[in-house]
């Protein structure tokens, strides 16, 4: 018995002491007989029928309670069923013919009646334990069990005192057989439960199959309930009679066939329902969101496994706490309030964003979906999709960060400062003089030129550090691009104060940069705009940036103050304007094309579309030159119209005389306006049916500020153009501020990284690391990434290493004239980077260098 699981031992040592009363109530009769006792009741009987309680007693402890009152009424209803028509049996076969035999006493009559009556506590005992279902572990056991006391049951019956079949009892040797078979049958059985193990956990038998076969006892009982009514009906039997049993057995009959298709279809449902349950279970525990469910108070009534994978918590844990306890302090307020209205909306959905507390005590950037289901019987609460976004939102505060400072320096940019200075002169409360001081060094592209770009930016971050210095930390220090910075004082005494200041920055400015092995003198020049009433921040800079112009034509190295006579300088804009529109009228204009290659395969895939001004007497003017004066002039859109005609036109030109340039793709610039304007789109469509070239060859390329301007328009006009099949390009991606979400809805094929990101990679790590994020970014999105202004063999095997495919820059070649590019592409990169194919004579623009004797 110590082999047994604890709970099992008491029930197998009642029933191995019900099947030794059999042998004992034998050796009491043998030796009653051999003492010659006369026949009748006595202990041996009253041992023998101990068998009945005893074995009663240790299967029913052997099996499992119901686990639900659905169940209980159901095995109660089956075993009715079996115990009734047992009974039957009994009383037609066995206690009838016992309470009619004549000559008998009354106790004996009570001993032979008790018989039957321990068959039916057996018969009940055997067909609880078949039809219940027991736990694994205790299945066969308890079915061998069973059948044993069944066997017993049958034997009673057919060979008992009265059975109904003729003969005596003392010539059948059937009784002897079974009473010697049910032993054996306890035998294997606990032998079985001995090796087979204790109890499962409830988990592991939550859906067991029941026996094969075991669920058709009760039917069965119900079709020998009908036997016996056809044997008890026999001697009286009649037409009438047997249409009426007949009858009555075909109507039980098709109740039985409807009853047990209806529990295969039963079963067929909750088998699907557990294939549901499954997938949904494990749906939730591989989910990479947190699916959470909390009630009114913010209490957490379930959370998902996933938690611990994401959050590191594990479900447990959270359950019962607040899921305010998990927030950031200065997020619970706005959270305690979003799901307040969300309990007020049943049914509704919405999102939030907040700060959670991972199982590291590290705050994750988190957003949740939030569904109202308080009125859903089922679940009674506020169900929240949650995900980690920590990535996006680090990545978003850096875009932010970078949208409004330079990159380079960090210092405000030029939307920023703008946004400041109109902030300044807007002030009610403002005390004391307010001044613009524009910076403009006088010797940067010199050191650009000498020493390269990257010696260049070294240069403007110690400018940008000097500047600091030199002014107070109440001011707003700015780079407005290039080599131009600007200083907005304000609250100061008087104007003195101001010019103090200017000598200050002219001063430090004018102290020697080491920049390598060298000394640089650069100097700056500077130019000073005081604010008075009605002036807007774009006044203001006008001011400083002509007075700085002024400044610099004395002699540079110097400050000036602003005078209303500097408007002369005006005509000149003026003067250019009118030389613009005569331009567009003469077609002054040229394009050239920078190739576009292909990190992977070292080919050109495409080129960039860069307009030129050939100026009958200023030369080849590059856009900055006259760009800001045809946006001024509106002269932009009949200039962006020339562009895109000749780019198409050109790229026609190439596939008809080279047609091995069938893939190259050739990409044009468009302007704000340009691509704001209403018939932007019916224009690009003309482009492409007079050019002929397949839509998916021509990229437009618009600026990250420009595209984020009335985004609905966008989105409609960005949908329009992909309808017409062409490709999208957000030209300068990260100087810009573009929202994410955005992104994702807008219609974009390609992100150009602009230029100062690809500058800082060589020597900031944030600056690699937010190169690498961009890329990322694309890839996730789906959307190709272009380097721009790649110079340096360095950039190109960074650039590799980020899975950038593509790129163009000086590395590879300069902007090209259409004949250039032709012999350039079909010529394919040769290993060294450095000895492209040469363009001598190849006139390019002031952009153009050259290196190793080929443009470079």
């Amino acid at each position: 018995m110590r082999d047994f699981a604890p709970r099992f031992r008491r029930a197998w040592l009642l029933a191995g002491l019900a099947f030794s009363c059999y042998p004992l109530g034998a050796g009491f009769e043998v030796a009653a007989s051999v003492a010659g006792r006369a026949p009748g009741p006595d202990w041996s009987d009253a041992v023998t029928l101990a068998f009945y309680p005893l074995f009663f007693a240790g299967l029913t402890s052997l099996s499992s309670a119901p686990r639900t009152r659905y169940e209980s009424a159901r095995l109660g209803l089956d075993v009715g069923m079996i115990v009734l028509t047992g009974a039957s049996f009994l009383w037609h076969g066995v206690i009838a013919p016992i309470l009619t035999t004549p000559g008998t006493s009354d106790l004996e009559t009570l001993v032979r009646i008790a018989q039957p009556v321990g068959n039916l506590g057996l018969l009940f005992a055997s067909s609880s334990a078949l039809l219940h279902r027991p736990n694994p572990s205790s299945r066969r056991p308890l079915g061998l069990l069973a059948i044993s006391g069944l066997l017993l049951f049958v034997s009673d019956l057919l060979f008992g005192p009265a059975p109904l079949r003729q003969g005596g009892v003392e010539a059948n040797p059937w009784p002897e057989v079974a009473a010697s078979g049910a032993p054996l049958l306890w035998l294997l059985a606990a032998q079985w439960q001995r090796f087979q193990g204790s109890e499962p956990a409830p988990a592991q038998r939550r859906h067991e199959p029941h026996y094969a076969g075991v669920g058709m006892l009760p039917s069965l009982a119900l079709a020998a309930g009908f036997a016996m009514l056809v044997h008890v009906a026999a001697p009286h039997w009649s037409l009438e009679l047997g249409v009426e049993i007949a009858t009555l057995f075909l109507i039980t009959a098709v109740v039985i066939v409807r009853q047990v298709l209806a529990v295969r279809e039963t079963e067929h449902l909750l088998a699907e329902r557990a294939v549901r349950e499954a997938r949904f279970r494990s749906m939730v525990q591989h989910s990479s969101d947190v699916i959470a469910i909390v009630d009114r108070r913010g209490t957490l009534r379930f959370v998902s496994p996933s938690v611990s994978r994401v959050f590191r918590w594990q479900p447990d844990a959270l359950v019962g706490t607040n899921l305010f306890a998990l927030l950031h302090p200065d997020d619970v307020a706005s959270a305690r309030a979003f799901l307040r209205t969300m309990a007020q909306q049943p049914g509704e959905t919405d999102a939030f964003t907040c700060r959670l507390r991972d199982g590291d005590g590290a705050w994750r950037h988190v957003e949740s979906a939030c569904t109202s289901l308080i009125e859903d019987p089922t679940v009674e609460g506020l169900v929240l999709n949650t995900r980690d976004v920590s990535d996006r939102a680090r990545l978003e505060a850096e875009l932010t960060r970078r949208a409004f400072n330079d990159p380079l320096t960090g210092l405000a940019n030029r939307s920023r400062f703008h946004a400041m200075t109109e902030q300044a002169l807007r002030r009610n409360t403002r005390t004391g003089v307010t001044a613009l001081l524009y910076l403009d060094l006088d010797n940067f592209k010199t050191v650009n030129d000498t020493l390269g770009h990257q010696h260049g930016d070294h240069l403007l971050v110690e400018v940008a550090a000097r500047l600091l210095n030199a002014t107070r930390g109440c001011d707003t220090v700015s780079r407005l691009g290039g080599d131009e910075f600007a200083v907005l004082l304000e609250d100061l005494r008087d104007r003195d104060d101001v010019t103090v200041v200017a000598d200050r920055i002219a001063g430090a400015m004018a102290r020697p940069f080491h920049l390598g092995p060298a000394e640089f003198l650069v100097g700056a020049s500077i130019g000073i705009a005081f604010e008075h009433d009605g002036l807007s921040a774009d006044d203001l800079l006008r001011d400083a940036d002509v007075a700085m112009y002024v400044a610099k034509r004395q002699g540079k190295g110097r400050w000036a103050v602003f005078q209303p006579e500097m408007h002369r300088q005006l005509r000149d804009t003026v003067q250019l304007e009118a030389d613009l529109r005569g331009a567009v009228e003469r077609d002054e204009f040229l394009l050239l094309f920078q190739p576009v290659v292909n990190l992977v395969t070292r080919r050109v895939v495409g080129g960039e579309a860069l307009l030129r001004w050939r100026h009958p007497t200023r030369g080849l003017l590059l856009p900055e030159a006259f760009i800001g004066v045809a946006r001024d002039a509106g002269l932009l859109e009949p200039i962006g119209r020339s562009v895109l005609l000749r780019a198409t036109d050109q790229l026609a030109r190439w596939r008809r005389e080279h047609p091995e340039m069938a893939g190259i793709s050739v990409a044009v610039n468009i302007g704000g306006r340009h691509f704001q304007s209403q018939w932007f789109v019916q224009e690009v469509a003309a482009a492409l049916a007079a050019s002929r070239i397949p839509p998916e060859r021509l990229v437009l390329e618009i600026t990250e500020d420009d595209i984020m301007r009335d985004t609905t328009a966008t989105l409609e006009r960005l949908t329009a153009l992909k309808a017409l099949g062409l490709r999208v390009a957000i030209d300068d991606f990260g100087t810009g501020y573009s929202s994410l979400a955005y992104l994702q809805r807008f219609p974009v094929d390609i992100l150009k990284i602009d230029k100062s990101f690809i500058d800082q990679m060589t020597f900031e790590d944030h600056g690699q690391a937010l190169a690498r994020m961009i890329v990322a970014l694309g890839q996730t999105l789906g959307m190709r990434t272009v380097a721009e202004g790649v110079e340096q063999p360095a950039h190109l095997g960074m650039l590799r290493d980020m899975d950038c495919q593509y790129a163009q820059g000086y590395l590879f070649a300069p902007p090209l004239p259409p004949e250039a590019f032709a012999r350039y592409a079909l010529a394919g990169l040769n290993d060294d980077l450095f000895d492209p194919p040469s363009f001598a004579g190849v006139t390019a623009g002031p952009a153009l260098r050259v290196v190793h004797g080929a443009a470079a």
